[in-house]
């Protein structure tokens, strides 16, 4: 960061000593033989040049130093990005399944049922006798039988659920039943082919002339033959002495009734059928679907009927829309005892959640049509079904919209190696700023959990964890100043080595999106530090310039010079004091650290600060003078000797400084130094 403007020193100083020499012999009026001449002093300046450090030339000479728009010096690293694959597996593994639809448990509304009468004649044989005549009844005891009554189509049937109601209406002139044994009714439902007695019914209560009474059983697991009658055991309290009218042809009516039956097992007329049964395929654990893109997939599905009656059978899903928007299906038509097969494919289809609301399972629908037995007897055993088999199966998603579950993606660290400028050296910075760039492709929110971790050049380690959000599908940018994180503290270690490493987690039961294959995220990161600084020990430096001197020129230092006085002009315009020193040494190498003229320190003032900005407004100009003894004055004649400046920040007490990368140093100087010649030299 320097600039030197030099004056061609030997030619100038040769000439003039030659001058100097013959005007001193031509006064003293001596010849030149004279064995002794008189000796004299006399003085010549040796200009060593303008030295310029500029804060520009160091932005320009340094990777990590830039000038800002504001003409603020800035420090800045930028990392390499890295990229960030979200992989979500976004399929649904559907399992090998058996869906059953059973016909077995089909309904079956039997016709109505020809009323059972009990005439009083077979009830109280004496009734025949008393036809028509007014007379006392006694009380009599009874047990009949009906005739055998066919139900209608069917043969036998085994009844899963259902119920039978059976109604008592008494027509005779006394009243009928009792609480009690013997004259309590029970009701036997029997099998009319000897089967024997299908249920019973208890009547435990008087049932008046002219009366009613209802009762009603469950049939669940009764079998229900083609043919059935009734018996009655009970009996009558008679007419209590009181004279009825007797009618031998009145009669007491059993009504049997029937609800809707379901059937397991039939050797009946089957009517024509409609069943549906829904099964539930899991999605991935986690998953909320609303819409899902379906990419590829193929189920194969084989259905069979093992019924006596045909059918057609489909296998519907209900939340799985073509491109028609309707639900994807497969229907077959099934004979009898045989089975068929097809393929469902998926592709293109989207599935779509009802309402709109995450769902973590779909529905398989089987359902089956029949038009029954046609108006014939069949036998189905229990258990008959249709039946469809389907093949295990992967549904990929080019895209999908919902919940899914929170996955954890690491992030290949990043390693970046900062060549430090030696001005930071001995710099503690204010302000600082590391800003994430993170451009998120997925529609689903993450958060970046990151550590930065920088290492000094002697080891020392700092870290800095950044946890921060990012947003869904674009670009987050995360700011982390002196404000909200230790950005500065992580820089005042001066890293020469930056590494960030880390995950993103993406996903979770709250985070409702929408994500894509090859979805990623791509973490850039910059670091930036205005350069506005707290100066503990720092400095700058020139660059090493040859003096030039032949060797005449350095003979005659070397014989003849005496004492001597360096003269400075240095414009300062830093925001900051310095201290200028002069190094000369013949080694460039080693000229920093083993000078073999050191001249100064001198001390600077700072430039003209303005005190709200911190800034430098004008350059402070200062002539400071440093006196040479004889043999450091003689050093100047070393062969080969070159000079370089240099400028010692000074402190400024912990008051933060801004640095623009238009301040600079400006050094100025010359040597004025003494000789003593004489007629000899």
């Amino acid at each position: 960061m320097t600039k030197r403007v030099s004056t061609p020193a030997a030619p100038l100083l040769a000439a003039a000593l030659l001058s100097l020499l013959v005007a001193g012999l031509a006064l003293s009026g001596c010849d030149i033989a004279e064995p002794k001449l008189p000796t004299f002093e006399t003085r010549f300046a040796l200009p060593i040049g303008e030295e310029r450090l500029d804060v520009l030339d160091a932005v320009d000479d340094e990777e990590y130093l830039v000038s800002l728009q504001d003409g603020l010096l800035g420090f800045q690293v930028e990392g390499d990005p890295d990229t960030v694959a979200l992989d979500f597996d976004l399929a649904a593994d559907i399992d090998a399944r058996v869906l059953t639809s059973d016909l077995g448990d089909f309904s079956l509304d039997l016709a109505s049922v020809d009323p059972f009468d009990f005439v009083l004649g077979d009830l109280y044989p004496a009734a025949w006798a008393l036809n028509g005549m007014s007379v006392p009844v006694p009380a009599f005891i009874f047990g009949v039988q009906s005739p055998p009554e066919n139900l209608a189509g069917v043969n036998s049937v085994t009844i899963s659920s259902g119920t039978v109601t059976v109604r008592l209406d008494n027509g005779l002139p006394v009243p009928v039943s009792g609480t009690t044994a013997p004259e309590a009714i029970q009701l036997r439902l029997q099998d009319a082919s000897g089967g024997g007695t299908i249920l019973t019914l208890d009547f435990d209560q008087e049932i008046p002339a002219g009366g009613q009474a209802e009762l009603t059983a469950d049939l669940a697991g009764v079998v229900l033959p083609g043919s059935i009658m009734v018996a009655l055991d009970g009996g009558s309290p008679g007419s209590g002495g009181t004279p009825v009218t007797v009618d031998a042809a009145a009669t007491i009516r059993a009504e049997v009734t029937f609800s809707p039956l379901e059937i397991f097992a039939a050797d009946a007329e089957i009517p024509a059928q409609d069943i549906s049964r829904d099964e539930l395929v899991d999605l991935p654990a986690g998953y909320g679907l609303i819409d899902a893109a379906i990419e590829s997939g193929v189920i194969t599905v084989n259905m069979t009927n093992d019924m006596p009656v045909p059918c057609q059978a489909a296998v519907t899903w209900p939340e799985v829309l073509d491109a028609g928007g309707q639900p994807v299906a497969l229907t077959l038509d099934l004979a009898p005892f045989t089975t068929a097969g097809a393929t469902m494919d998926f592709a293109g289809a989207r599935i779509v959640a009802p309402g709109l609301a995450p769902i973590n399972q779909l529905t398989t629908n089987i359902s089956l049509t029949s038009p029954g037995s046609g108006g014939g007897i069949v036998t189905i055993p229990a258990g008959a079904s249709v039946s469809a088999s389907m093949d295990a199966a992967r549904l990929v998603f080019g895209s999908a919209t919902g919940v899914f579950p929170e996955e954890i993606f690491a992030i290949d660290p990043i390693v970046e190696d900062i060549d430090l400028p030696d001005e930071l050296n001995g710099v503690e910075l204010n302000r600082a700023a590391l800003v994430l760039t993170v451009d998120n492709t997925a529609g689903v929110s993450a958060t970046a959990d990151l550590v930065l971790t920088g290492t000094s050049e002697s080891g020392n380690l700092v870290t800095m964890a950044v946890n921060e959000p990012i947003g869904a599908a674009g670009v987050t940018e995360i700011v982390l100043d002196e404000t909200n994180s230790a950005i500065v503290d992580f820089l005042n270690n001066l890293p020469v080595t930056v590494t960030l490493a880390g995950d993103v987690r993406a996903g979770g039961p709250f985070a409702v999106g929408t994500v894509s294959p090859g979805d990623r995220i791509v973490v850039d990161w910059n670091i930036l530090a205005p350069v506005e600084i707290i100066i503990n020990d720092s400095h700058l430096w020139g660059d090493p310039e040859d003096l030039d001197l032949d060797q005449d020129t350095r003979d005659l230092i070397a014989d003849h010079a005496l004492d001597a006085n360096v003269l400075m002009e240095i414009d300062n315009h830093l925001p900051m004091g310095v201290e200028a020193t002069l190094l000369f040494s013949p080694d460039t190498t080693t000229i920093r650290t083993d000078p073999l003229l050191t001249v100064g320190p001198v001390t600077v003032s700072a430039g003209r600060v303005d005190p709200l900005t911190m800034r430098v407004m004008s350059a402070v100009t200062s002539t400071p003078e440093v006196n040479l003894t004889v043999a450091e004055s003689k050093l100047l004649g070393t062969e080969g000797l070159y000079s370089v400046v240099r400028v010692q920040l000074l402190d400024t007490n912990g008051q933060p400084v801004q640095v623009l990368a238009t301040d600079y140093v400006v050094f100025r100087g010359m040597v004025r130094m003494n000789f003593e010649v004489s007629e000899d030299d």
